[in-house]
């Protein structure tokens, strides 16, 4: 066996391992986490003010202690989201290009091995291929996976807005800092893939349930009150008894309930018969088309 194609297939699986899909960030989340710790602690809520206790019932100081908790939780939280979103980016994109690289070079080898070595160099470049193709189709890594970001993108945006509003507009008695911590939990919890997924699917829902209330609304009969009904008839009596020599009244009709005018008359008495029959569905309808009509028919119907 050819130990050498195997060491170089070692190196090109593990060359492309330190392949990331984003820079080094400007600000490293561990040193962040060193310098705001003292606002992350649990102990928060039974203090005012880091350096000077005594001032803890002091509304003014109450509120700086407040702002400067949750500025600094808010910086945090982004920048957890920020390594989690890189991560996610990375992870589908390290091994694309790593198993492009391990495919082409096992598919090389295999070109230049003899024998049993061929055959062990195209069964791993198969599992290999299809170690990739398992993950071509995973949800997080394709299409779905910007999506996803961008919804929990929008979900952290608009809880973020409703604590800086409240920041603005509130002392620490209206918005207390426990309140403020409890949206800064909410704020954390939109940034996570559960969230961006119930988010989606309460939409599709919401949708669904929209389109379900149309086609009911759609397919409901109307019940029209009996004398209604009678009148109904009348109208829909004169208009098919409308000969050719009345084709001019009967554009007349079609151009006061707004429908196109056509050349066949008979095309035209059937639209004018089933637009008045989707507008008259009460008294009030009934009188209003009358009402309207009887300029052109001198009939009351």
């Amino acid at each position: 066996m050819n130990y050498k194609i195997f060491g170089v297939l070692g190196i090109v699986l593990t060359g492309c391992a330190g392949i990331k899909g984003t820079p080094s960030p400007t600000v490293k989340t561990e040193d962040a986490l060193s310098a705001l710790n003292a606002y992350l602690k649990v102990d928060v809520l039974t203090k005012s003010d880091s350096t000077n206790p005594k001032d803890r019932n002091k509304p003014e100081q109450s509120k700086v202690w407040r702002d400067t908790i949750i500025d600094a939780r808010i910086t945090i939280a982004d920048l957890y989201f920020r390594d989690f979103t890189n991560d996610l980016h990375s992870q589908g994109t390290s091994f694309n290009i790593l198993s492009d690289f391990a495919v082409l070079g096992m598919s090389a080898a295999g070109a230049l091995a003899s024998g049993g070595t061929t055959n062990v160099l195209a069964a791993a470049s198969a599992g290999v291929t299809g170690a990739r193709g398992a993950v071509d189709k995973d949800i997080y890594y394709r299409e779905t996976l910007p999506g996803l970001i961008r919804t929990m993108e929008a979900n952290r945006k608009e809880i973020l807005v409703g604590i800086k509003t409240k920041m603005k507009s509130h002392d620490a008695s209206q918005y207390s800092l426990g309140d403020a911590l409890y949206d800064l939990q909410r704020y954390e919890n939109a940034g996570t893939l559960n969230s961006a997924l119930s988010t989606i699917t309460g939409k599709a829902d919401e949708a669904a349930n929209t389109a379900d209330e149309t086609l009911s609304a759609l397919f409901t009969a109307t019940i029209v009150p009996e004398d209604v009904n009678d009148r109904k008839v009348k109208l829909a009596d004169y208009i098919r008894g409308l000969k050719s020599n009345d084709k001019t009244t009967l554009d007349k009709i079609a151009k006061l309930i707004k429908i196109a005018v056509t050349p066949d008359m008979e095309t035209e008495r059937e639209f004018i018969l089933d637009e008045l029959n989707k507008r008259i569905n009460s008294v009030v309808t009934m009188d209003e088309i009358s009402g309207q009509l009887k300029e052109l028919t001198n009939e009351a119907f």
